[in-house]
Order: structure tokens, then sequence, then C-alpha cells
């Protein structure tokens, strides 16, 4: 049995649902976490380690980075490949 997901910290909810790509049609659609969202927000906006994120949202530093690294993943593949981003 896996032991049940942590209760997660996050304290600003996006003013914004989502992005798409201008110029072309869609290919696509990619859907961005709120966790994945606070874990952009704290690490690359507010320039906060990864210890202090971890601590703000109260989870361990192993699963900041691999929200981190799964956030990085789907933004990359919605610029490359022209997908909308929704954030929910």
């Amino acid at each position: 049995m896996a032991r049940p997901q942590k209760q997660r910290c996050i304290c600003l909810l996006p003013q914004v649902a989502g992005f798409g790509p201008q110029g072309c049609e869609s290919s696509g659609s990619i859907n961005l976490t709120y966790d994945e969202y606070e874990v952009i927000r704290l690490l690359d906006h507010m320039q906060m380690t990864q210890e202090q994120c971890a601590k703000r949202m109260q989870i361990s530093r192993p699963t900041v980075t691999r929200i981190y690294d799964e956030a990085r993943r789907k933004m990359a593949d919605m610029l490359v490949n022209g997908k909308t981003l929704t954030i929910g």
C-alpha cells in the first residue's frame, strides 16, 4: 500500500488560468498543477533555495526536486511544441 500524499502548502494561487501559442494552432495541451506552479514561483521567481522552498511548502527537498523537474519538462514541451498551458 502506498504512503498517503502529504498536504502541501500553496501560498499563492496563480492570477491567470493558462497560456497559449501565438501565430500557430495549438498542438495539444499541458496541465501545470498548483504544486508545480508553486515550486516554479518559489524557486525561480522568489529565488529561494530548494531547502527554503521545501520548508515553505512543508514537504521534503527531494519532493521539491521531483516536482521542479516535472514542471520544467512540461514547460519545455509547451514552448518547443506549441502547446497550450493550463494551470490548475
